[in-house]
């Protein structure tokens, strides 16, 4: 990932707030088509914190920052990967789908493969 994305996300609050609601949509279909059972759930800071934590994007980030200031950071950068065609939902979905037994290995795998596509 480059530092000018990563600048562009932690500027942009909006991102955040539009990226709360995509990744609790893109992980509620991931769970309705793995279960075959509509579902719908909220993602927890501390789930995108750990996601963080794993893929290595909390180490790019100020050390001062909360959790959910790093969990607002996940969400915008995985809605800003779809902003920019980076990624479908399609896209997004199957490599969610494929961790689903762990939600933060889920994000975190997601999260790595938005910033390698940003390299």
């Amino acid at each position: 990932m480059e530092n000018n994305e990563l600048k562009e996300v932690l500027d942009n609050p909006r991102l955040a707030r539009l990226g709360d609601a995509y990744v609790n949509f893109l992980l509620s279909l991931a769970l309705t088509q793995v279960t075959g059972s509509p579902v719908g759930i909220k993602v927890s800071d501390k789930t995108l914190f750990e996601a963080a934590k794993k893929s290595g994007i909390r180490a790019l980030l100020p050390r001062r920052m909360k959790r959910g200031q790093v969990a607002n950071v996940v969400e915008a950068l995985i809605v800003n990967s779809w902003l920019n065609k980076s990624f479908s939902i399609e896209d997004m979905i199957q490599i969610l789908s494929k961790h689903l037994d762990n939600l933060p290995d889920a994000v975190a795998k997601l999260l790595d493969e938005v910033t390698k596509k940003g390299k």
